[in-house]
């Protein structure tokens, strides 16, 4: 019984430790980091909560579904302040992956662009406790020299922080073999198809995209022609082949045969000689006749 009791004692003992430290990291982000402090301010009046975990293979995560950030026990405090602020932006950010009816290029566009938007925020707000929080600074700074230089160069020159947030956001895509990854566990996620008739039949436009992710003070601050462009939109050959693989295995393909047009179409194509071949089908005109249909209906 004693072992029991010793065992229930040490779990709440670290609990109370758990609180007590991410309170600390809250305390120690909104003392330093006005945007950091407005994020997490934001989350926490929206019914977000904030614990550690042990149970996570990432820095830090967010759940939509429980309204929950989790932060990973095993990483220092100084790179969980700044996870912390990006976890926080990805709570405030509207639209949601996982949607079964947006196409496997909406798709993989949502994922970057949260994930290049959450990564701009962590990135001004590391900034901004640059000298309050050095070590922070200096671990972000490390882990992503591209992204802070692009920030710090355009905040010295212009002193304007949604321009700051735009060179940032555009330099995360520039790590191929890092935007890879998040590419992967997008197709990996949608590799199971759907049984919904409406499946991967939406394709979200530039300005789309801009308004749903890229927001702040009531304006996007990265201008939608970015999201057509080559370096937002390639993708290596086998993805893309994957891609399309998905799209043309839903049912409702079955009885289809020949070349079946998807949305993979639209992607640039990195081969693995590093030749980016051009797109198949352009996104802009196709959408533009989409749209000219359904307005003459």
């Amino acid at each position: 019984m004693k072992r029991i009791t010793d065992i229930f004692s040490q779990a709440k003992k670290e609990r109370q430790q758990d609180e007590l430290r991410c309170q600390s990291l809250i305390d120690r982000v909104c003392k330093s980091s006005p945007i950091g402090k407005k994020l997490i301010e934001n989350a926490l009046s929206n019914g977000v909560k904030i614990r550690m975990s042990d149970e996570i293979d990432a820095l830090g995560t967010y759940s939509n579904e429980s309204k929950e950030i989790q932060l990973n026990k095993e990483s220092d405090d100084n790179t969980l302040l700044s996870t912390l602020v990006h976890e926080c932006r990805h709570a405030e950010q509207t639209i949601q992956f996982g949607s079964p009816h947006y196409s496997m290029y909406t798709s993989v566009a949502i994922v970057r662009a949260k994930e290049a938007d959450a990564m701009a925020h962590q990135c001004a707000a590391t900034y901004q406790m640059r000298r309050t929080e050095v070590d922070a600074f200096l671990d972000f700074s490390t882990r992503h020299p591209g992204i802070m230089l692009a920030y710090q160069n355009e905040m010295e020159q212009s002193k304007d922080m949604n321009k700051a947030l735009n060179k940032a956001f555009k330099a995360w895509y520039d790590d191929a073999k890092y935007v890879a990854k998040y590419d992967d566990k997008t197709l990996l996620c949608m590799s199971g198809g759907s049984s919904s008739l409406k499946a991967y039949k939406t394709t979200l436009s530039a300005e789309q995209l801009a308004n749903a992710v890229c927001m702040k003070d009531g304006k996007p601050y990265v201008e939608p022609a970015f999201f057509n462009s080559r370096q937002v939109t390639t993708v290596t050959e086998i993805q893309a082949h994957k891609a399309a693989k998905i799209e043309k295995n839903h049912f409702r393909n079955f009885f289809r045969f020949g070349d079946i047009p998807t949305s993979a179409d639209y992607f640039y194509v990195r081969q693995q000689n590093g030749t980016v071949l051009q797109p198949k089908s352009n996104i802009v005109s196709d959408l533009l006749i989409k749209q000219k249909v359904s307005g003459g209906r």
